[in-house]
Parts: C-alpha cells; structure tokens; sequence
C-alpha cells in the first residue's frame, strides 16, 4: 500500500519536481515510492499491525520526503537531505514507541489472544520417569 500518491506528492513539492526528478516516468516514481514505503513498514511492523487501515497525514509527509530524497540521482540540495534524515528520526521514534500514530492498531492487539492447549494425556515426564537422569559432573 502506498503511503503518498501522485497527486498528493505533485501538490507538496510541485509540478516541476515531479517532472524533472521522475522524467514524467511512472515506474520511476513509484519505484521511489515503494522504496520509501518499505523503510517506513520495517519501522512501523515493530509496532503496528500492517497494512494500516487509513493512511494518517504523518505518514504521507514522511513518504514524500523519504521519497523525493530517492528521486534525485546525484546531490539532492541540503533541504531535501535534511528533510529525509529528519523522517528517518520520526520513524526511530514511532519504532521505539516515543511516538504514536493515533487510530493505528498495535500489532499485539491485532495478532489476538494467546491460545493454547491442553492435554488430558498422561504426563510423559514425572519424578519416577526421570529419577534415573540425575546430573553427574564429568
């Protein structure tokens, strides 16, 4: 699932980025795209179950950033570098948990409720079946 459209990266850093930075190639973007989201789900899959079911606005501004920063071939300009270093920390954060996504579901709330079984069998193991093992140092 993609965090950032098109449409949603063209409105953030403009129509003359995109062109220039994807060549009006659609398989450039989204590779940018899927590159960026796959950072973002190895930060968040510590935390979060995956897919999310919406898409917060944190998320698409760190797509973005995290995207254009891989767009640029060669020497991306400072800002585009510092804002993808500062998307990097966010994801930190939200990996330790010092940050929250509000709405998002915790991945142990989504794997469920630890089940178990249980056997009526015989036990296989009591003090008379393992009276002869006793440690000996060698």
């Amino acid at each position: 699932m993609a965090y950032i459209t098109a449409q949603q990266w063209r409105d953030r850093f403009g129509e003359d980025e995109f062109t220039q930075l994807t060549r009006d190639e659609v398989s450039v973007f989204n590779g940018a795209v899927a590159d960026a989201d796959a950072m973002i789900d190895a930060h968040l899959a510590t935390r979060y179950a995956l897919p999310l079911s919406n898409v917060p606005a944190l998320l698409v501004g760190l797509s973005g950033d995290l995207s254009r920063y891989a767009l640029y071939d060669e020497s991306p300009p400072d800002v585009v570098t510092k804002r993808r270093d500062a998307a990097i920390e966010v994801l930190k954060s939200i990996a330790s948990g010092d940050l929250a996504i509000p709405g998002a579901q915790s991945g142990s709330e989504a794997s469920g409720p630890v089940m178990f079984a249980s056997y009526s069998a015989t036990r296989l193991f009591t003090q008379d079946t393992l009276a002869e093992f006793v440690w000996r140092p060698v």
